[in-house]
């Protein structure tokens, strides 16, 4: 108890409840989330208002994928329907200050690939312009192709994907914009 200086009346102190305590046992503070620093831009965080074009007849879904084995935690994936030779393309506004490109591209390990679905898909990668700044990439799974373009100057890139198959996920893995 404590005494209210005015009233000389002890007032009864609360005893703090387990939800309002605050733990300095670092052993029981979960750790802060990690953040990307300002410099990286995964593309999976892209506001929409930059996104100019995306893929059709498919499923896009974000976050964890894995490519031949390996995680990608910030990945942008896109699950082909309805169609065989499927392509599609993804294209953005890129802000201000970027000059690189970088991420790894692939088929989901979860991809269907047997003697119908062949487990082969094309990637490249076009400027402003229209020119190609990746060139075309024919990726057969469980390959993993790392990508690492620069793209200083540009205000918007396009990101084709083609040939891709019912069931087959291509992933765009950890794609990020570098400063």
């Amino acid at each position: 108890m404590e005494i209210d200086e005015q009233t000389r009346s002890p007032t009864p102190t609360p005893d703090p409840s387990p939800s309002s305590k605050r733990s300095t046992d670092s052993a029981t503070t979960p750790p802060s989330p990690s953040v990307a620093s300002p410099s990286t831009l995964y593309l999976e965080d892209l506001d929409d208002s930059l996104i100019v074009t995306e893929p059709r007849r498919v499923s896009e879904s974000q976050g964890r994928a894995t490519i031949n084995g390996v995680e990608y935690l910030d990945s942008l994936l896109y699950e082909y329907h309805n169609c065989s030779e499927c392509e599609g393309s993804l294209e953005f506004i890129v802000p201000e200050g970027y000059s690189r490109l970088t991420g790894t591209v692939g088929l989901e390990d979860s991809s269907r690939h047997d003697d119908v679905i062949d487990g082969i898909v094309n990637f490249a990668v076009y400027d402003t312009s229209g020119n190609q700044i990746f060139p075309t990439t024919v990726i057969e799974y469980p390959e993993a192709v790392p990508v690492d373009v620069r793209i200083s100057g540009q205000t918007r890139l396009r990101i084709e994907m083609t040939r891709g198959t019912n069931f087959e996920t291509f992933v765009l893995g950890d794609m990020a914009l570098v400063k």
